[in-house]
Order: C-alpha cells, then sequence, then structure tokens
C-alpha cells in the first residue's frame, strides 16, 4: 500500500498530506528558503508548519490549491484573513461588553450590601 496518494498532474505532490522543503523547492521552481518565507509573509504562498527546529513542512492540499492558482490562492487567502480578523474583533468586542456587564453586577452587588 503507498504511503501517500500521488495524481499524475503531479507525481511530485501526495493530495494530501505534509511535504518538506525540498518538494516545495521543486513545485515553485526557486532554490531559496527567504523567497519562499518572504511569499509566506506576504501572503502569497501556504504558510508553514515548524514541526522541530530543523523540521518545516507545508500542507500539501494547500500547495497543491497555490499550484492551480496562484493570484487566485493569494486573494482567496487575503479575503480568509479578513474574516478571521473580523471574528477575533468581535469576539474581543463581546468579551469586553460581557467583562463591563460583570463589573456592573459586582458593583450592583457591593452597593446593595453596604
Amino acid at each position: 500500500m503507498p504511503h501517500s496518494i500521488v495524481t499524475t498532474i503531479n507525481p511530485d505532490l501526495p493530495v494530501e498530506g505534509k511535504i518538506r522543503f525540498s518538494a516545495v523547492k521543486r513545485l515553485t521552481g526557486t532554490e531559496s528558503r527567504s523567497t519562499i518565507w518572504r511569499w509566506e509573509r506576504a501572503g502569497k504562498f501556504p504558510k508553514s508548519t515548524r514541526i522541530t527546529p530543523r523540521l518545516t513542512v507545508w500542507d500539501a492540499a494547500e500547495v497543491r490549491a497555490w499550484l492551480a492558482d496562484p493570484v487566485g490562492w493569494a486573494k482567496a487567502a487575503a479575503l480568509k484573513a479578513e474574516v478571521v480578523a473580523k471574528e477575533k474583533q468581535a469576539e474581543a468586542a463581546e468579551t469586553k461588553k460581557e467583562a463591563a456587564a460583570e463589573d456592573d453586577d459586582a458593583d450592583g452587588f457591593a452597593g446593595g450590601a453596604s
């Protein structure tokens, strides 16, 4: 049984799982880790995951999506990041509201006991 499923479109890239820099290098045509990291920071390439201090991997499905449409992938990633940021802001506002309500309740309780 094969370790991972591969496709005939790109036999170097499994359908799922994680891939190392050597595969990313072959697939992107760049020899530079710095270029990949720069693309990541700019939101133009899938984020890597550090497994150990010496091993960094990328999600194969994300790299596959990027290879299919790099510009479209970057736009979709930017939209996703924007949605996540808005959700975090809404969550923070809700938490702040709840904390203020708890403070009001505590003030009311303390005032009533005097």
